[in-house]
């Protein structure tokens, strides 16, 4: 991967016209091992002799220690797996090295080679100013294992990056390495900077697996209290009184998400040799939050708001990041702008990214949010939509793809669908199949024809010990076809109960807990009556985009359409919102500004907006709600039922203007409110049965325009046949 480091998604269009091009090469590598024990191998030209002191290093944990992806990293570890396209640890190198990182060491643990072999043979070994170090170590069963490595290896000279191979991320380091130098310089005590981003509980890139609050020092930004729960059926959390005795403001936080990125100090791999018990980096924040292990070390946090940051650490974390990515979240790590050499992206309308070498029939559909990789063909009459599809894969004829990850060199046969799937390198699916929701297709498996994969099925070649079956073997036809390869694979985790696996299927739905307390002890904050009530994604997704209409309704902000629509959009799939759906949650927001504007006369203020010399909510409406009809019906829906509301109650009379100036400003069409008169013709609500009856003369009025039209169109009729009488 390449590209340019920048800001934030709003400014992306203003930055790739700054910062057109691509990144300068560079150099890293892997080389024969030079440590016994350990394997480390380095590369790279360029570095120069650096002051040990000046060097800015990072050690990247190049292996999840879980099964999380199983079957897939029985074959390829995890920081391999492409991502639009691209391998994860492309993301988290090309993030390091924009941050001006110089050292770099990659702990390789499980498919140690093939992590070597990638990096020997990519961009990277051309990068300059940068030396990447791949550190063998087969024996490591955690991260504490590999920092005590580090230890032992004694290459950490000072403060140093400490982040997980499988992290995208466009934020800028700089300030926060400066921050976090700065309270060393008074405080040796502070050996670590934790980044955290800002993020409701029902954000879709928080894992649901370590759901935390925190506990934080206002004015410093210390942490205070680390609690995690591991199921997302808790309830409660405890938090020791001690903390809110012992400071004198402190806030408790459950807006926060751990994004795995730690500015460290040298002694943090010290401190986890002291401490062998230590097996990841929570380990060290509860000896120093809580047993008191560690007197004197503090941990901060940097809170993250604009700038993005995720892991990729489940099937679910992969299907939100992936869309993140194509939503440009991640600007500029995304495919048009960072593509692999001999690669060629554009990025066309509805977030579509399609290689120049990309072969696709005249009566194909790719409809939304798809990136197809260079290679690739795709059959007559076959749809895409919200997919990845990777590079030389053969999709034959009616076929359909929705919310899926294609990855290289796959065959997908006529007729099959493909729905919330995963296909690995190589897999082939025969004719008529259908692929269920939460599947996983792994590397060379063949299945079909003619038969249904269930959900959340996992196949693979492989056994439980990862190897081949043998030539003789025999395939279950009722799992794999007639004429399929491999088997289902199911393995429980061993880090996890059977019974806590559900949260982390890709395609299941979560039941979020509504009302969550803390526990009410002697050592606790709250008693039974605190709640810690979660709002439903749809209400957070119209606040979220209130606060932009808002702004431009009450003139407090002067910014083109565009970018106020690419905030929508990236809050619609950060929640989850369908598409169904949004026509309406969009009308509804801008009902309840439109009565904070005007509390009686809202389509007076509707009129004001929409004639503006900048009408950026005209321009909202036309694009959200003019374009197909059951938008626009829910659309009118959505007025009426934010005027049916009692706190509406005065203005209830405008909803003939509402909806009669959305006809003028050609954002409701005839036959819409034509429509939604009719079904609502049995409306058993009195207040909307009288809003309903309020449209009346608007639909006469309409009948007769239509009627008058129809008139002109004979008489115009009549005059051409008697000209062609003449």
């Amino acid at each position: 991967m390449s590209g340019k480091q920048g800001g934030g998604k709003q400014a992306q269009q203003q930055q790739q016209q700054q910062q057109g091009g691509k990144r300068r090469g560079g150099t890293s590598g892997a080389a024969t091992p030079t440590t016994p024990a350990s394997g480390a191998s380095s590369g790279g030209g360029g570095a120069g002799n650096w002051d040990a002191e000046d060097v800015l290093q990072a050690v990247v944990i190049g292996d999840s220690f879980n099964s999380r992806f199983t079957p897939i990293t029985m074959e390829q570890p995890r920081t391999l797996l492409p991502l639009c396209n691209a391998p994860l640890i492309d993301y988290t190198l090309e993030f390091l090295i924009s941050a001006n990182v110089q050292e770099i060491f990659v702990i390789c643990c499980s498919h140690a080679d093939l992590i070597k072999q990638y990096i020997e043979g990519s961009q990277w070994v051309r990068r300059q100013g940068v030396t990447i170090t791949c550190i063998v170590q087969p024996e490591c069963l955690s991260v504490g294992d590999a920092l005590r490595n580090i230890d032992q290896l004694a290459i950490i000279r000072s403060d140093f990056i400490l982040v997980s191979g499988d992290l995208i991320s466009n934020m800028k380091l700089a300030p926060v390495l400066a921050t976090h130098r700065l309270r060393r310089e008074k405080d040796k005590g502070a050996i670590m900077t934790m980044v955290m981003k800002t993020a409701s509980p029902a954000h879709r890139t928080r894992s649901l697996e370590r759901d935390s609050v925190v506990a934080v020092e206002s004015n410093s930004q210390r942490l205070l209290a680390f609690r995690q729960q591991r199921s997302p059926n808790a309830t409660k959390f405890v938090l020791p009184v001690s903390v809110f005795k012992e400071h004198a403001a402190v806030q408790v936080r459950y807006d926060l998400y751990d994004c795995h990125i730690n500015i460290c100090s040298a002694v943090v791999p010290v401190l986890f040799t002291d401490n062998f018990d230590y097996q990841d980096i929570y380990d060290l924040v509860h000896g120093i939050l809580d047993e008191e292990e560690i007197l004197g070390n503090k941990i901060f946090i940097h809170e993250l708001n604009n700038e993005y940051a995720a892991r990729v650490d489940n099937l679910r974390a992969y299907n939100a990041v992936s869309k993140d990515v194509i939503h440009r979240w991640t600007f500029p790590m995304v495919p048009d702008y960072s593509s692999e050499p001999g690669e060629a992206y554009k990025y066309g309308r509805n977030n579509i990214y399609q290689d120049e070498r990309v072969l696709l029939s005249r009566s194909c559909n790719v409809v939304e949010d798809v990136v197809i990789g260079k290679g690739t063909k795709v059959g007559e009459n076959s749809q895409i939509t919200c997919s990845t599809i990777g590079r030389n894969c053969v999709i034959g004829a009616g076929v359909t793809i929705e919310n899926s990850y294609i990855w290289d060199n796959v065959e997908i046969e006529d007729g099959c669908t493909i729905k919330n799937a995963v296909l690995c390198n190589k897999a082939k699916i025969l004719r008529n199949v259908a692929v269920e929701s939460g599947s996983i297709i792994s590397f060379n498996v063949v299945v079909g024809p003619d038969v249904v994969i269930p959900a959340h099925s996992k196949l693979t070649m492989l056994d439980e010990d990862g190897n081949l079956p043998d030539s003789d073997t025999v395939f279950d036809s009722k799992v794999v076809g007639t004429a399929g390869a491999g088997h289902n694979f199911v393995v429980v985790p061993e880090d996890f109960a059977e019974d806590e696996l559900e949260h982390l299927k890709w395609g299941v739905d979560i039941v979020h807990v509504e009302d969550a307390d803390v526990e009410d002890s002697d050592d606790s904050l709250f008693g039974d009556d605190t709640e810690m009530h979660m709002e439903a994604p749809e209400d957070i997704f119209m606040h979220e985009i209130r606060e932009s209409i808002q702004s431009v309704a009450l003139g407090e902000r002067n910014v083109d359409v565009e970018n106020i629509v690419v905030e929508i959009n990236g809050s619609k799939h950060a929640y989850n919102i369908e598409a169904r759906d949004l026509a309406g949650l969009i009308v509804q927001v801008v009902m309840e500004v439109l009565l904070e504007v005007n509390p009686t006369a809202p389509h007076t203020a509707l009129k004001t907006l929409c004639t503006r010399k900048n009408p950026v909510v005209l321009s909202l409406l036309k694009r959200y709600v003019s374009g197909q009809q059951a938008d626009q019906l829910s659309s009118i829906t959505a007025i009426a039922n934010v005027l049916a509301e009692p706190e509406a109650e005065a203005a209830r009379g405008s909803f003939l203007n509402l909806v009669h100036k959305l006809y003028d400003f050609d954002v409701l069409g005839e036959r819409a409110i034509q429509t939604w008169f009719k079904q609502n013709a049995d409306e058993p609500n009195e207040i909307r049965a009288k809003l309903r009856a309020s449209l009346q003369r608007l639909i006469t009025w309409l009948a007769e325009a239509e009627e008058e039209s129809d008139d002109d169109d004979e008489d115009e009729d009549d005059d051409d046949d008697d000209e062609d009488d003449e």
